[in-house]
This record gives structure tokens, sequence and C-alpha cells, in this order.
């Protein structure tokens, strides 16, 4: 009887450390979720960001070509 009682403390104690390795992991877990979390939404917004500055090149980028225009414009209407 004995034995079985001790053999039964030794189940008790490995079912009482998973159940702690398990709420440490647990625990882990829900941290790694919330840095993932927190990651997504600043990768989200830095493509937000990304694709404003994308327009924004490319409206600089037009208005710059016309500003050369006008100048070549206006240096070819002096020439003559």
């Amino acid at each position: 009887m004995s034995e079985i009682s001790s053999e039964l403390s030794s189940v008790e104690d490995k079912v009482q450390g998973l159940k702690q390795k398990l709420n440490q992991c647990t625990k882990e877990a829900a941290e790694i979720e919330f840095h993932l979390t927190k990651a997504k939404d600043t990768l989200s917004a830095a493509e937000g960001l990304v694709g404003k500055l994308q327009h924004e090149f490319s409206r600089w980028e037009k208005e710059v070509s016309n500003v050369y225009n006008l100048i070549v414009q206006l240096l070819c209407s002096f020439r003559l």
C-alpha cells in the first residue's frame, strides 16, 4: 500500500510540474501573440505610410517635370 501511495505521490508531483510548465508556456505564448499583434500593427502602419509616400513621390515627380518643361519653354521663347 505504501508503494502505491509513493507512486501516486510521484505521479501527482509530475502532474503538478507539468501544470506549472503548461502555465509558463501559456503565459509565454500570450506574450508572443501580443508582440506579434503589435508588430503586425506597426507593419500595417508602415505599409500605409510607404503607400502615401509613393503617391507623394509620383506627384512631386510630375510637378518637377512640369516645372522643367516650363523652364525649357521660357528659355526657348527668349531665344526667339
